[in-house]
């Protein structure tokens, strides 16, 4: 009876735990991805996925029943809009939080607070979750993060990479060498996989030097090889850099080749970017395919040559005061013809481009953060060989640029 009573309290510990999982850790994550710093996360609209993959009509230009005539003479004959069609899938994402049957068990009382370990973990997997996410609409679906720039010696957990704006301590990432292809990362042969560094966990960061400490030795470590995040690769979101790289050919199943209206309107800034630039880019776009730019994400370099120049004209800029982003982001607002735009910078963006988006035309189509249910109903499972509970969690989800042609990509804007 004794072993019948501790199984009925550690079932009841348990469900304890799932409620607390349920009616508070899930809508403290799922509010998480409005606490993210990025600003092109504040400006994307959030809307709900209801099937794993969507088409989208896309009009084009205006509608073609107008034309003149007079009295006793035939009317013009009415043309539809010319409509092209995206096509966009859902993307997977998990994240997961575990507690140990030891926790479980002297986690229930005075003791201990299991509640505590929960909301702790909890704490950690929102900021994972908004992290990447809003990472992730920058990019494209390979989702490369950074490349070594020097081999490791083979005896050291720390690489050399060019770059670590899109990396932060504790996230999971493989190492891949040079030239390996989406394919080959989710189907290796014996050989690849070899090659390969999976679930490699980030220890340390120097932002000085770009060296990054693992909790283990890499196998991919030469120069060259790139970073993704774990199971990644090749299966991240539809990003903004698919929308403004000229290298990426394909956008929601659509050829750019084939359909110039795709691009976005890309000019030079000639390493002298001002106000009188960025007017004339919005306005051209206005013109081409009434976009109504909004918002100029500026990397680094860009908005401090621009922030320069702006003070050097005092007359011509207005310092928006009530334009400040969570994480701090100042913006200036100049006036494009009728159209008000936002110079914010933006560090996901890169350092010499300024990329112009239009508020309405950003969605984030997702299901929400929830967990995945057992047949029992519970969220706990026990893993093999373990005495560790594992709840899992998934969010499918897309970001869907609804008319891409309507972005503008100002390069070359850093003084040079």
């Amino acid at each position: 009876m004794a072993v019948v009573r501790n199984y009925e309290n550690k079932a009841m510990d348990i469900k304890s735990a799932e409620k607390v999982l349920r009616e508070q850790i899930l809508p403290y994550i799922n509010d998480g991805i409005n606490d993210d710093p990025a600003p092109l996360m504040e400006i994307t609209a959030k809307k709900e996925l209801t099937a794993n993959s969507g088409r989208r009509g896309v009009s084009l230009g205006i509608n073609g029943g107008f034309g003149m005539s007079e009295e006793r003479y035939e009317t013009p004959r009415a043309h539809a809009p010319v409509v092209a069609e995206l096509k966009y899938a859902s993307h997977d994402a998990y994240n997961e939080i575990e507690v140990s049957e030891k926790a479980i068990r002297l986690g229930s009382d005075e003791r201990g607070s299991l509640v505590d370990i929960i909301a702790m973990q909890a704490d950690a997997v929102r900021q994972s979750n908004a992290w990447n996410v809003s990472r992730m609409l920058y990019g494209s679906p390979e989702g490369v993060l950074a490349k070594l720039t020097a081999a490791a010696d083979g005896s050291t957990a720390t690489i050399t990479v060019d770059d670590v704006s899109k990396l932060i301590i504790g996230l999971a990432i493989d190492i891949y060498p040079a030239g390996t292809t989406v394919d080959n990362a989710k189907n290796p042969s014996a050989e690849q996989l070899a090659t390969y560094t999976l679930s490699a966990q980030i220890i340390a960061i120097d932002y000085d030097t770009n060296k990054v400490l693992l909790n283990k030795v890499p196998v991919a470590a030469e120069s060259g090889a790139f970073i993704t995040v774990q199971n990644s690769y090749g299966r991240e979101l539809t990003g903004l850099k698919s929308v403004f790289d000229p290298t990426i050919d394909t956008i929601y199943g659509v050829k750019k080749a084939d359909a110039p209206w795709l691009k976005p309107y890309t000019v030079s800034a000639a390493n002298d970017i001002d106000d009188t630039k960025i007017t004339d880019a919005v306005m051209e776009a206005n013109r081409r395919v009434r976009a109504k730019v909004e918002y100029l994400l500026a990397g680094k370099e860009a908005f401090n040559a621009f922030e320069y120049r702006m003070k050097e004209s005092p007359n011509n800029i207005t310092i928006v005061d009530n334009k400040k982003y969570v994480g701090g982001s100042a913006g200036y607002e100049i006036i494009a013809g009728k159209q008000h735009v936002t110079v914010v910078r933006d560090d996901y963006v890169p350092s010499t481009e300024m990329w112009g988006v239009e508020r309405g035309n950003l969605s984030l189509y997702q299901t929400g953060w929830d967990y995945c249910v057992h047949q029992d109903g519970g969220i706990f499972n026990l893993l093999e060989r373990q005495s560790v509970y594992r709840a899992l969690m998934a969010n499918y989800l897309e970001f869907v640029v609804e008319h891409p042609g309507k972005c503008v990509r100002i390069t070359d804007c850093a003084t040079a």
